[in-house]
């Protein structure tokens, strides 16, 4: 199966909701970052190959190396279940992470292996983010060419702290 290829459209909401645009063409990837109001207000140029990030800022007209070390791998509680459900036209099975020491579970819906998301592995791994949504799913084993069209983190009493979906692909 051939890579995926296109523009994917996400939201997050935490306290306040945010757009997110993912733009992947082989191993680049753009991610546009847009402002409560709608405004551009970042944007980072991904190369999976060269494992670099640069990031740029329109408001002040500037670019720099955003390169990032690994944040310190973290072993949740993984349960890969058996649940389904379709989010943006894919097939998506339910997988949880919990770390009771965190006081955090994240439930994903991933797509499957076939739907050809093999960007997203390497992308997580050369952002290198240090938010629970990204670390979670890099330490679950089988990760790779999957996709997490949903995230949801929550408090182990099931508060929701931030979800980050698809919206269209």
């Amino acid at each position: 199966f051939a890579q995926f290829e296109g523009v994917i459209h996400f939201e997050r909401t935490k306290t306040e909701t945010t757009k997110y645009t993912f733009t992947i063409k082989e191993s680049k990837i753009r991610i546009d970052d847009y402002g409560k109001d709608g405004a551009l207000k970042g944007i980072e140029l991904v190369d999976t190959k060269e494992a670099t990030v640069i990031a740029m800022s329109p408001e002040r007209k500037l670019y720099y190396d955003a390169t990032t070390k690994a944040p310190a791998p973290v072993k949740p509680e993984v349960t890969k279940t058996t649940n389904k459900k379709t989010i943006a036209g894919f097939e998506c099975t339910e997988w949880i992470a919990k770390l009771p020491i965190e006081d955090t579970e994240i439930t994903y819906w991933v797509t499957d292996k076939k739907a050809g998301f093999t960007f997203f592995d390497d992308m997580l791994k050369t952002l290198n983010r240090k938010d629970k949504l990204a670390k979670y799913f890099m330490a679950i084993e089988g990760n790779e060419d999957v996709f997490p069209i949903e995230g949801i983190e929550k408090s182990l009493d099931g508060t929701i702290r931030t979800k980050l979906a698809a919206t269209k692909v």
